[in-house]
């Protein structure tokens, strides 16, 4: 059994909501592909296009990686600690602030089992982080005309040829968690190909600059370890990264899986639809595995 059946035998066995792996010519492999309406939730691949959405703006001079949080007068339910106000935002993007508040978003807590653990010096440690990326996309949305949502619409949707919805991002707030609430992307299939494969060229798309090179270069260096084996051994800015940049891969919880390929201008979509109720979800370890089989199979 070759690469390619191994990966479509382990589609076969998961059964994801829908998968597609496509280039920038057209769809690869399929297995139930969504109706053009479908919305998804991203879960935690928002985090790759906050990332994405960072990278714009700071190209217009709205916001800037060495800023630190203390610039914004941040408080939250447990009081700050001073040196967590010196994390600056290239820090909170790659999971890097040393911040252990509880978050909106936290699947595995209600906000309170790690309300007692203390924040570690900005820099020094790597924990994957939905705080993080609350503060960012709070940032955000502060900083552009219209909030996030008009940002992901004018810098990523607009451009790639997209029309986003008014209700493309949806506000989830916990306030007896955390101050800051989980801003989450619903997209379509469409969109997240599309998204991904602007990464895999490197920041153009049907020939026309997106974003910059040296930003998507930025987002895809592998920079910090996260004691995890294979594809999720090594974290860039909102998402993981291969050794030797062959591979970026982004997931959020139950299943929502986005994998970039840029050696062969590649991406595999698969997502679930875990905003049904009893819906499906993949657990970690099948994200992992479907992941990997993708990689070797295409990458």
């Amino acid at each position: 059994m070759n690469a390619i059946e191994r990966f479509r035998s382990l589609v076969s066995e998961l059964q994801p909501g829908v998968l597609r792996v496509c280039s920038a010519e057209g769809p690869l492999e399929g297995f139930a592909g969504a109706e053009a309406t479908d919305r998804f939730k991203m879960a935690s691949i928002r985090k790759l296009i906050v990332a994405l959405l960072f990278g714009l703006m700071e190209e217009r001079g709205l916001v800037h990686r060495s800023t630190r949080l203390r610039r914004f007068g941040l408080s939250d339910i447990r009081p700050m600690e001073d040196f967590s106000l010196e994390a600056t935002m290239l820090q909170l993007l790659g999971c890097m602030s040393g911040v252990r508040h509880p978050a909106v978003g936290d699947p595995e807590t209600d906000g309170d089992a790690r309300s007692e653990q203390p924040s570690q010096t900005p820099g020094t440690s790597w924990r994957y982080s939905n705080w993080d990326f609350n503060v960012l996309s709070m940032i955000l949305d502060r900083c552009y005309p219209g909030g996030i949502a008009a940002a992901y619409q004018d810098l990523l949707a607009t451009p790639l040829g997209l029309s986003a919805s008014i209700d493309v991002v949806k506000c989830y707030a916990a306030p007896h968690i955390s101050l800051f609430p989980a801003q989450q992307f619903h997209l379509r299939m469409e969109e997240l190909e599309r998204i991904g494969l602007m990464l895999a060229q490197g920041g153009l798309f049907s020939g026309r600059r997106i974003i910059s090179k040296a930003w998507i270069d930025e987002c895809s260096m592998p920079r910090s370890p996260t004691g995890a084996a294979g594809l999720q051994a090594l974290y860039g800015l909102g998402c993981y990264a291969a050794r030797d940049v062959s591979a970026l891969l982004s997931w959020g919880f139950g299943g929502q899986i986005l994998l970039v390929l840029p050696a062969t201008q590649r991406v595999m979509v698969s997502l679930m639809y875990t905003h049904r109720a009893a819906a499906r979800r993949l657990a970690a370890a099948e994200v992992a595995a479907l992941a990997e089989a993708a990689w070797l199979a295409f990458g």
